[in-house]
């Protein structure tokens, strides 16, 4: 718990100055940068929190959701009822849906469809409107999202993924390391084929690489490491082998990637989809979401600095 603790602080520390930096870049007035970065960083502590802090039950789980929404929206003056009650039912619907629906056949798969349908729909960008030109807060709604739903799962779900957690150990980074760099070839030579993008050296990638690859191993690859080699990959092993479970949910995976910017994205569906057999093959060898997390972050990491 005290290493724990050293980590917000830092947490907290670091986020302060990158929003002090970035409201200067950007000339965000100190009255909408201050609610905005207070209610990220008490987001991310939630997130964060997440198997150390689980709150006790699903109404602390509801409340903690909409609090830091009305942290940014009531300061910065953007708050709406009717975008406040959308929110509420959305909240309310995830965080009920499990322990509503336990024992019932289906229910689990329905779940994730209902979360999914939330983020690929688009929803949160007009619940949290912009309070300035160029300021995306939906990133708020969807990293509060990504927590509901994460821990309804740990809360009524049927078991929890293994190896969850944020620090992976020699094995798991061992493992991701290798998943990376056997896709590498494949990924390179698919972008080419796909015309999917240009090569070019981002501009500050020697620190745009390491702060996407943190930044995605710790929400976007949790998440979706979390549910589908987690919870959708193991779910399949069972009834339908290894080999078929990678393949249907690397299908899966890809097929979510079609709503990437422009619908059908299928371009970068077909990456998705080649990238989460070897996300998958990570998992199955560690035994732990955290070694596909790592290969996935990476990866992502690597096309947000050299492809333009």
């Amino acid at each position: 718990m005290v290493q724990f603790r050293g980590v917000l602080i830092g947490l907290w520390l670091l986020g302060a100055v990158a929003a002090y930096i970035f409201a200067q870049q950007q000339h965000v007035p100190p009255g909408v940068a201050v609610p905005v970065a207070l209610a990220f960083l008490l987001e991310l502590t939630l997130f964060l929190g997440m198997g150390r802090l689980n709150p006790p039950n699903l109404w602390v789980l509801i409340v903690s959701a909409l609090v830091p929404y009305l942290l940014y929206a009531v300061p910065t003056a953007t708050f709406q009822p009717a975008h406040f009650l959308r929110l509420t039912a959305l909240v309310a619907t995830g965080a009920f849906w499990l322990r509503i629906t336990r024992n019932r056949y289906g229910a689990q798969w329905l779940f994730l469809l209902f979360i999914g349908a939330v983020v690929l729909a688009k929803l949160f960008k007009t619940i949290y409107p912009q309070p300035f030109p160029d300021l995306r807060v939906d990133a708020l709604g969807q990293l509060m999202w990504f927590r509901l739903a994460i821990t309804a799962w740990l809360l009524d779900g049927p078991r929890r993924p293994a190896g969850f957690g944020f620090l992976p150990s020699y094995k798991e980074w061992k493992t991701g390391l290798l998943a990376f760099a056997l896709f590498l070839p494949v990924g390179v030579l698919l972008v080419w084929t796909t015309r999917f993008a240009t090569f070019q050296l981002s501009p500050g990638f020697w620190w745009k690489g390491p702060g996407t690859f943190l930044g995605i191993f710790l929400v976007v690859a949790l998440f979706e490491e979390f549910f589908f080699r987690g919870v959708v990959l193991e779910a399949l092993r069972k009834p339908w082998g290894d080999a078929a479970a990678l393949f249907v949910s690397s299908l899966l995976f890809g097929f979510v990637h079609l709503w990437f910017r422009d619908f059908p994205n299928t371009r970068f569906a077909l990456l998705a989809a080649s990238a989460g057999l070897f996300y998958g093959g990570a998992y199955l060898v560690a035994g732990s979401i955290r070694a596909a997390m790592v290969a996935h972050a990476l990866v992502v990491a690597l096309w947000r600095v050299v492809l333009a």
